[in-house]
């Protein structure tokens, strides 16, 4: 016999029903709650869940469009009227689309910022590849298609609830039961109700924060701009008798590694130096590296942000690192280096020997170009980063790796 009985929907079709409306309407009221949170491991472990449940109502509305194919669905009462059976149909189409592109868009956004997706304890691939730009739109997209959900479910209760107060008709009691067809309906009526008044609240929240936000933006651009012009003043190192190289900025990075909840994510930062070395007069020879920690940029606005607090970086103190080199150590005749020296970090200065590898090409017309590759592990824990609560490795691992790639020039 078909689940779905002539007059009502089937079992399954109930208990699918209901588990997908209250895992959605949990998550609405989750992601809106998240955006008011301060960053924290917490926050990380919410918006895991998130991700979590938002796969599975991705696999439940997969599940439930496959049912209703291949069982027949009541059909309208004799009482409805053209208009409802078309609105009701255009609603429930729309649902299953945006329930589709919802979690999918959630998805990319993810994979985009080159954060961790997981389906509980499962690791899920990633769908595109970082890129910033992409994560951006699919987080606007994520968020747009939020709230028309928001708006269209509140009016699938609405037109449920005029069914049941004003109709009189049956119509909820086919997907609930007779004897309590009111209680499912009085709660998600409920639920709907309190996620519109978080969203008043919030709105009105962020308003009262503009203020204060753009004041606290102003201090920062106007520290941002004296440390700029402090650094040009400072950066002015020279050893005579030694060979300069330029850094071709456009070719050279400094990237870095880490790890969040065991997932790797990547970043790089923007940085300039002075470098005058020769493989002959290594006990002369000194370079210096300006690191500007302001610039950092991982996939994701929300972390970069976060990198950049005074939890993490801290930049309003400590706008840049530097490692400046004590002396050069020649390794072996196949161009390996080690470079000794020390990198102050958000205020801390600690040994730090680079190991490195260095190739000199002659052009043409005389000029010499140089290609420098590096590989060092460091701890973020030794220089302060993360504190309070982000001193747990749980949430960020403490090792991270950084690489630095150097095409430099002499001229």
């Amino acid at each position: 016999m078909d689940d779905n009985l002539l007059d009502s929907y089937g079992l399954f079709s109930k208990a699918i029903h209901w588990i997908t409306a209250f895992i959605i309407l949990a998550l609405l009221a989750v992601g809106l709650y998240m955006g008011s949170l301060e960053s924290s491991p917490q926050k990380i472990l919410i918006y895991n869940l998130h991700k979590s449940f938002g796969l599975l109502v991705l696999a439940l509305v997969f599940v439930r469009v496959v049912w209703h194919l291949i069982h027949k669905k009541p059909k309208s009462l004799p009482t409805h009227k053209k208009w409802e059976v078309w609105l009701s149909h255009s609603i429930h189409g729309f649902l299953y689309i945006l329930l589709f592109a919802l979690p999918i868009s959630g998805w990319v956004m993810s994979s985009a910022g080159d954060y961790n997706v997981k389906l509980f304890f499962v690791n899920m691939p990633d769908i595109v590849s970082k890129n910033e730009g992409l994560y951006e739109t699919a987080e606007e997209v994520h968020e747009i298609l939020a709230w028309v959900i928001i708006a269209l479910v509140g009016l699938h209760v609405l037109g449920a609830l005029k069914h049941y107060f004003v109709d009189k008709d049956k119509t909820l009691e086919r997907m609930t039961w007779a004897r309590i067809s009111i209680v499912p309906a009085i709660l998600l009526f409920g639920f709907v109700a309190l996620i519109y008044g978080f969203i008043a609240f919030q709105s009105l929240s962020e308003e009262l924060e503009i203020e204060h936000e753009h004041k606290d933006h102003s201090a920062f651009e106007q520290n941002d701009q004296n440390y700029a012009q402090e650094d040009l003043n400072n950066m002015n190192l020279e050893v005579f008798g030694v060979t300069k190289w330029n850094i071709d900025k456009k070719k050279s990075a400094i990237t870095f590694k880490a790890t969040q909840y065991g997932q790797k994510f990547e970043g790089n930062f923007d940085f300039r130096g002075q470098i005058f070395f020769d493989p002959e007069i290594l006990d002369k020879s000194k370079a210096i590296i300006d690191i500007d920690m302001k610039s950092i940029k991982t996939g994701s606005i929300d972390r970069d942000n976060q990198a950049r607090s005074k939890d993490w970086f801290d930049v309003a103190t400590y706008p840049k690192a530097i490692f400046e080199t004590d002396g050069f150590i020649k390794v072996d005749v196949e161009g390996n280096y080690l470079a000794k020296g020390r990198l102050t970090l958000r205020g801390v200065t600690l040994p730090v020997d680079l190991p490195f590898n260095l190739k000199i090409k002659e052009r043409q017309g005389g000029k010499i170009s140089a290609v420098m590759k590096s590989e060092i592990e460091l701890s973020r824990l030794s220089f302060g980063i993360g504190q309070g609560q982000w001193s747990d490795e749980g949430a960020i691992g403490d090792k991270v790796a950084v690489d630095l790639f150097v095409v430099a020039s002499n001229n």
